[in-house]
């Protein structure tokens, strides 16, 4: 049998009795967390893009994760007419990111009024003002009214079943 859409248990495939289980349950936002990131206003960037989460004016786009997802994000939120800031903590180009799509987003998002900022890391956030460190210990600035903290941590693989049901099947995939 095929479950498409449907929460499979460890139980449900025990019923089953499977000769093969092929788990593909995708992903999961990674976890992280500073002071102040469990504010109301504080969202994940996949919860803007699918329409989850309902965004302010002013907006600051954490992209913690080196790939592509906190870049679209403020390239989206750009363009519907939002003021977004897309920070980034690491000095150099996100490295999951391929580079000649790093530069044509990092381009548009220049050409929409936004401001990227790399080298500087969250440590507060109070619901309005974020507070931002250099990631190599320099200096302390701030970013003042701002009214959705958008936050791109990446995905981690949605692995409990696989683990539940290692050494329990004969083949698991």
């Amino acid at each position: 049998d095929v479950h498409l859409g449907a929460e499979v248990t460890p139980e449900m495939v025990e019923r089953e009795a499977a000769d093969a289980v092929i788990v593909a349950t995708g992903g999961v936002a990674a976890q992280g967390s500073f002071p102040g990131s469990d504010k109301a206003n504080v969202v994940l960037a996949r919860d803007v893009l699918s329409g989850k989460a309902e965004v302010g004016k002013k907006v600051i786009v954490y992209s913690l994760d080196r790939s592509t997802e906190g870049f679209t994000t403020a390239d989206f939120l750009l363009e519907s007419g939002h003021e977004a800031e897309l920070l980034i903590p690491h000095p150099m180009a996100p490295l999951a990111a391929e580079q000649i799509t790093f530069v044509f987003i990092m381009t548009r998002i220049a050409r929409k009024g936004g401001k990227i900022t790399m080298g500087l890391e969250a440590k507060s956030f109070d619901g309005s003002t974020l507070v931002l460190g250099g990631v190599f210990g320099s200096g302390v600035e701030a970013r003042e009214g701002i009214d959705t903290l958008v936050v791109s941590r990446g995905s981690k693989a949605n692995d409990s079943l696989y683990k539940a049901l290692k050494g329990h099947v004969k083949e698991l995939y």
